[in-house]
């Protein structure tokens, strides 16, 4: 007799039964038998969501909901050994504990089991059983075969799941201030500005701070305030009431304003009441005036057109101790949440106004006597944390929470590589979004903020231990007026293809690249021109996606950067979304190039790259295979800047850190170990100044043919060593070194002095071309991307390829740290002979005997100086793949 197994059910089938009939070996149907069936059963709002690393044979765990303890069994019995970070010798078959886990959202546990240090054990790529175990000794199951993923969730908790406690997605926000939230420009006092007065733009004022953060749970969140003139910076204002300034009004005669005169408040509907008064409250006359009594009124005008609405109370931030207590005592009768703004008395550095470059008018003390901009973000963050939790009005949708392998994926369809992003853009917010200003992303740890006035790019990076943006983008003097900002720093993916610049220029519309003297060519970048003509945004939007949470989209046509007001034809896609501390970045380009002054040759990107504040100027990388990191900074200024070369590293990332606190940002892309650095006017400077830092994932690509990549990674916020800690629990993939070509991808390879052009669907390298400078025939090199391969086990290379005209090729290879002269006379040549036939075959390239050992960072093709002879032009090579075992890779 033999068993039926491995029935598959549809996974929405909850339980029940079914009739089940089977055809035995004769092709006789055997008595129909009724079967029952019942999915697993998982204990309410727990998930597990797991990442595995194939190579390393290392599964890491993330679990939400209550405490377990988690044993590991294969499903054949075998027993098998591992490690985890605190405990060398661990056994399957064994309950474990957690650990704990930060900034991931619902999942605060881990598990990290991987291979003992002498490279035995480890979780086999084979079936295994997960088992859970409660406090109460229940248990629950899941089965699982292990495979190369990254944060796969193998179940989602129930509806039950706790409310995340960063949810606070309210539909309508209603302001009841003054001054402090919103101050009409009166010149005449030294204040020309239309936003919370002493607020150095309306970004950084404490409404627009708090409506970024409460936007990060709903971004359709609608804000309102009384007066007309609010209607600025996004804020819808009301126009009853008894002056513009009807909240200061209310403060001042609270016990005769007739409470019908605020009618269009009450009518918004507002579920959320930010009540933050009291500065221009006679401290002297509340107890005979019935201050308390009157504000209990107002609240009860609110509840009668909204019974739900939540009320928020901040006190005042002057000394006003009568006012403070009464509004304390509603607070705590009524059942209030509220900050007390008294925590800003006694700290100068939380007043004052530090009035722009070009205002001539000094602010008078009235001006000064309000919170500047930190004191603004103390207001906002105290009446934010007060704030309380309201589930979320954007349910997570379905996304894609699987990383990109090795950080790279090429494809010629759009749909294909929308397909790996995080999520696909259905739904353009982008006349939502107030010209201006910046979309906040924000967890307990950082901050990031892409601007609308730059293209989309990143113009603030915080770490929230001390509040300081990290990102320079140039203000040429202007700080409140994002729209003058420099649109070529700030952070983003700027692309170059050729012309290459320099003399060799680009030409359109009657212009040309060099017509400045700064000749870049053809470089599209998504902030804008030079000139700073803006590039334009085509669509954003913002998801909550599963497993990532919420999700930044942006799309926008670089402009050229040497030209006046050009587009390119390329699109910038950009997603952003927060884990811990870092951000991951994805960037789709396409290239839709047609014009004829394409050379289809390779030339350094910007992917990505960022602009530093000038305080970082301690650039660190990874040179070697022990974590010992190397100083590349220069202290010199030449023409303005220094520049620290390029770099091909072990770590794949350059961080820029200030050399005092040792804080900053790293720039890790598991694409590319190729980076470069730089600092501009001197060593000091912060988010405004002209003075900066600079790094940049320095790839080299073919920016020329029609076309689509895709490269992900991540910025990390915090010291070198932080970084280093986040890495290893992330266990990232880099770069794997094999490739395919196959539908005419080019895979991230290019060439130098030549051709390298998908023809007929082919991708073809034109070897014998002339090249452009000289004429000389013979130089073009087919060019590796920039990776980290350990190489000591990979002896032998496998290329196939249809050849023609060529006899022989060398491999020539950069290890980390090294110029292509130190290469050179390192020995790091080998020569093949190859088969003219233009046909595809394999060939088998043996690296024996030379020095291609330890890490290797790049490699290439090209012909032998004594094969150059006799080269017409039509000599080619057409890659089908390139791997370290002789079979075509899989991805």
């Amino acid at each position: 007799m033999s068993y039926v197994r491995n029935i598959q059910l549809p996974s929405t089938l909850a339980s029940g039964s079914f009739q089940l009939s089977i055809q035995d070996a004769a092709g006789v149907t055997l008595p129909p038998q009724s079967l029952s069936y019942s999915r697993p059963s998982y204990p309410s709002g727990m998930s597990l969501r797991v990442t595995y690393q194939a190579a390393t044979k290392r599964l890491y765990i993330n679990q939400a909901g209550d405490n377990i303890q988690i044993r590991i069994l294969r499903q054949d019995g075998a027993v098998f050994v591992m490690a985890n970070p605190d405990n060398p010798n661990l056994s399957s078959g064994v309950f474990y504990g957690a650990g704990p886990l930060s900034g991931q959202g619902i999942y605060t546990r881990q598990w990290d089991f991987r291979q003992k240090a002498d490279g035995s054990g480890g979780i086999p790529q084979l079936p295994i059983q997960i088992t859970g175990k409660l406090d109460n000794g229940v248990t629950f199951d899941f089965f699982w075969t292990p495979t190369e993923v990254t944060n796969l969730v193998l179940f989602e908790p129930s509806s039950t799941t706790p409310v995340d406690p960063s949810v606070k997605a309210y539909n309508k926000v209603l302001f009841w201030d003054n001054s402090i939230g919103f101050h009409p420009a009166v010149p005449g006092i030294g204040w020309p500005y239309n936003w919370g007065m002493a607020a150095t733009e309306a970004s950084k004022d404490y409404r627009h701070r708090l409506i970024d953060k409460l936007r990060l749970s709903n971004p359709a969140l609608q804000a309102y305030a009384l007066g007309g003139e609010n209607n600025a910076n996004g804020i819808n204002g009301l126009t009853s009431g008894v002056t513009v300034a009807s909240v200061p009004d209310w403060e001042a005669n609270y016990d005769t304003r007739s409470l019908d005169s605020y009618a269009d408040a009450y009518n918004v509907g507002a579920d959320l009441l930010i009540f933050a008064i009291g500065e221009n409250v006679d401290d002297d006359g509340v107890t005979g005036r019935g201050f308390k009594q009157k504000v209990l009124d107002l609240f009860a005008r609110f509840k009668a057109v909204n019974p739900t609405i939540q009320i928020v109370i901040r006190t005042p931030v002057w000394n006003k101790p009568t006012v403070t207590g009464n509004l304390i005592q509603i607070a705590q009768e009524q059942g209030i949440p509220f900050w007390t703004g008294s925590a800003l008395i006694g700290d100068p550095a939380n007043f004052g106004f530090d009035k722009p470059a070009g205002q001539t008018t000094e602010p008078t003390d009235g001006v000064k006597a309000h919170p500047n901009n930190t004191g603004m973000a103390k207001i906002a963050e105290g009446v934010y944390a007060a704030i309380p939790v309201k589930n979320s009005t954007i349910p997570p949708s379905a996304g894609n929470a699987t990383r990109i392998s090795g950080g790279f994926y090429e494809s010629p369809s759009l749909a294909d590589m929308f397909s790996r992003a995080p999520f696909v853009p259905d739904q353009n917010q982008l006349s939502d979004w107030p010209n201006a200003t910046a979309k906040i992303l924000e967890n307990d740890q950082i901050v990031l903020g892409i601007h609308k006035s730059i293209g989309g790019s990143i113009t603030i990076i915080k770490d929230k231990r001390d509040g300081i943006n990290l990102v320079n983008t140039y203000a040429i003097g202007q700080p409140s007026n994002p729209d003058a900002w420099d649109t070529g720093r700030s952070g983003d993916y700027s692309i170059y293809g050729t012309p290459i610049g320099s003399g060799d220029s680009y030409y359109e519309a009657g212009q040309n690249t060099n017509q400045t003297g700064d000749d870049t060519g053809y470089n599209g970048v998504p902030g804008g021109s030079r000139y700073l003509d803006r590039s334009t945004i085509t669509f954003y939007q913002r998801k909550n996606v599963e497993g990532l949470g919420l999700v930044d989209y942006v799309r926008t046509t670089p402009k050229q950067w040497s030209i006046q007001n050009i587009d390119t034809q390329y699109v910038r896609h950009a997603w952003y979304y927060l884990l811990g501390s870092s951000y991951c970045w994805t960037y789709l380009i396409e290239c839709n190039r047609t014009d004829s002054q394409r050379t289809f040759e390779g030339r350094e990107q910007e992917g990505p790259f960022i602009y530093t504040i000038g305080n970082n100027y301690q650039y660190l990388v990874e040179l070697g295979t022990d974590g010992t990191t190397t100083q590349i900074q220069k202290s010199d200024f030449p023409g303005g800047q220094n520049d620290t070369g390029i770099y091909y590293t072990t770590g794949n990332y350059i961080g820029s850190y200030n050399p005092t606190s040792g804080r900053g940002l790293t720039l890790f892309a598991p694409h590319c170990s190729r980076v470069r650095g730089k600092q501009f006017i001197g060593q000091a400077g912060d988010e405004y100044s002209n003075s900066s830092g600079y790094i940049d994932i320095a790839d080299f690509k073919d920016a020329d043919s029609i076309g689509k990549w895709m490269v992900q990674g991540f910025t990390h916020v915090g010291s070198n060593a932080e970084f280093k800690t986040w890495r290893a629990a992330q266990m990232i993939p880099t770069l794997p070194l094999k490739w395919n070509f196959s539908g005419g991808d080019f895979q991230g390879w290019a060439s130098l002095s030549g051709k390298f052009q998908k023809i007929g669907g082919v991708s073809t390298l034109f070897m014998g071309e002339p090249r452009k400078q000289d004429g000389s025939r013979g130089e073009t090199v087919f060019v590796s991307p920039s990776g980290s391969w350990q190489v000591d086990s990979l002896q032998t290379l496998y290329l196939n390829a249809a050849i023609k005209g060529l006899s022989r090729l060398y491999i020539s290879w950069l290890k980390p740290g090294q110029t292509e002269i130190q290469a050179a006379q390192a020995g790091q040549y080998k020569e093949f002979d190859v088969s003219a036939t233009d046909s595809f075959q394999t060939y088998t390239f043996s690296m024996a005997g030379s020095p291609w050992n330890g890490i290797i960072s790049r490699f290439q093709f090209g012909i032998p100086g004594a094969n150059r002879s006799g080269l017409n032009g039509s000599e080619y090579l057409k890659p089908g793949w390139i791997n370290t075992v002789n079979q075509a890779p899989q991805f």
